[in-house]
C-alpha cells in the first residue's frame, strides 16, 4: 500500500510494483492542520530524512544508499539505543567482509 498526495509520477511506481494505491488531493491536504493530516507521519519522516543528509555534507552520493540503510537503522524499532548498539557491534563483529583502512581511501583508477 502506498499512501501519497495523488502526484500523478507515484502512478508508474503503482502500476509497476503492483501496489494498492490511497491518495489524497494536495488541495484538500493543505486545508488541515498537522494533526488531521493523514501525510503528516510521512511529511514528517521526510523532514528527517533531508536534516539526516543535510547533517553530512561531504557524502559521495555513490554512498547513498549507504546513507538511507543507516537513517532506516536509526529509525525503526528497537527503540532501545542500548539494543541498537547491541545489534550495531553484533553486526559489525560477525561481518565476514574485511577492508583495510587505506584500500578504502585509495582513489580508483580510471
Amino acid at each position: 500500500l502506498i499512501i501519497h498526495d495523488d502526484e500523478r509520477s507515484h502512478s508508474i511506481l503503482i502500476e509497476t510494483l503492483g501496489l494498492k494505491s490511497e491518495s489524497y488531493k494536495s488541495a484538500y491536504l493543505k486545508t488541515l492542520d498537522d494533526m488531521h493530516n493523514p501525510l503528516n507521519r510521512i511529511n514528517h519522516y521526510c523532514d528527517l530524512l533531508k536534516k539526516f543528509l543535510n547533517s553530512h555534507p561531504g557524502f559521495d552520493r555513490d554512498e547513498l544508499q549507504d546513507y538511507l540503510n543507516l537513517f532506516s537503522f536509526m529509525m525503526n524499532k528497537p527503540h532501545n539505543k542500548l539494543e541498537k548498539v547491541n545489534i550495531l557491534l553484533d553486526k559489525a563483529i560477525n561481518s565476514s567482509k574485511r577492508i583495510a583502512f587505506r584500500d578504502y581511501y585509495l582513489k580508483k583508477k580510471q
